[in-house]
């Protein structure tokens, strides 16, 4: 048998010595990727057409609906950027996106190392709000528009244990509804230990 693979379009053709017969299951796995987002539910659908050895009298044909994409942030970064930069201390960090979907909110949440602490963070970025915290959790009132880098400096929280830091970003919408997300993000910045000097 034969596989030829064109943009969206996969095509088959049968040339095995025995014919397949009818109501025989066909299985197969395709190693393919997925778009920025869901497409329009009106072309979300796989289709497949069985056609006639001559390839123009179709057969029978199906479609079924794809799944939900969840768009993913790129262009992600976050930078310590305080003057106080040790493990527990009060800092600030910069937090940079492009969004591939508009929102209303963007929530942070602090995985690794332990010990971060929101509470009583604050933006230091015009347009941008803190609207809650729950410890290593922080949301963050911001238009968010697809396409557009978003910059928000986030101030007055506490630093956790020293280590590589692991962050997971999602923009939402005001209504809770989640938009683009990226998880497990350890591409930011390395949280120093701390000096102690004893006499």
């Amino acid at each position: 048998s034969i596989i030829q693979c064109e943009g969206s379009k996969m095509r088959f053709t049968v040339k095995e010595e025995k014919s397949v017969p009818e109501m025989r299951l066909i299985k197969f796995r395709v190693d393919t990727k997925n778009p920025a987002k869901t497409p329009h539910v009106m072309q979300n659908f796989w289709t497949c057409t069985h056609y006639a050895s001559t390839g123009t009298v179709i057969r029978s044909t199906s479609a079924y609906e794809s799944w939900v994409i969840i768009p993913q942030l790129y262009n992600v970064n976050l930078l310590l950027i305080g003057q106080l930069k040790a493990e527990g201390s009060f800092s600030e960090i910069a937090i940079m996106f492009t969004p591939v979907s508009s929102a209303d909110q963007l929530e942070l949440v602090a995985r690794r190392p332990s010990g971060f602490d929101f509470t009583g963070a604050v933006t230091r970025t015009i347009g941008h709000e803190v609207i809650s915290t729950a410890v290593e959790r922080l949301s963050i009132r911001a238009s968010i528009y697809a396409g557009v880098q978003v910059d928000i400096v986030v101030a007055r929280f506490q630093l956790g244990s020293s280590g590589v830091t692991e962050f997971d970003l999602v923009t939402k919408l005001n209504n809770g509804v989640q938009m683009d997300e990226l998880l497990e993000f350890r591409g930011g910045f390395r949280l120093p230990g701390r000096v102690r000097v004893s006499k």
